[in-house]
């Protein structure tokens, strides 16, 4: 009778790490796979990044084409950035 309840806790031990292991499977694929939390996160630090650059872009070009003596300037090569739309 001792002997089979060491099979059976043998059993739920091979049982529980092998639950165990397809868990940490799972848990590592949904943090580090190709549609993971950490990539997600870097695409959107991307997107971030690049949507910060273009408004400090079109601040710098209002910037530069402010009137000065009460005219505009005519020398706005990237004034047409203005209407960039993100291609994000």
């Amino acid at each position: 009778m001792l002997k089979n309840q060491k099979a059976i806790t043998l059993i739920a031990l091979v049982i529980t790490i092998i639950v165990l292991i397809i868990l940490s499977a799972v848990s590592i694929n949904l943090t580090v796979g190709n549609n993971g939390v950490i990539t997600n996160a870097m695409k959107a630090k991307i997107v971030n990044d690049f949507a910060t650059y273009q408004e400090e872009l079109k601040k710098f070009i209002v910037k530069q084409n402010e009137p000065t003596n009460g005219t505009l300037k005519d020398n706005a090569p990237y004034g047409c950035i203005l209407g960039l739309r993100s291609i994000i």
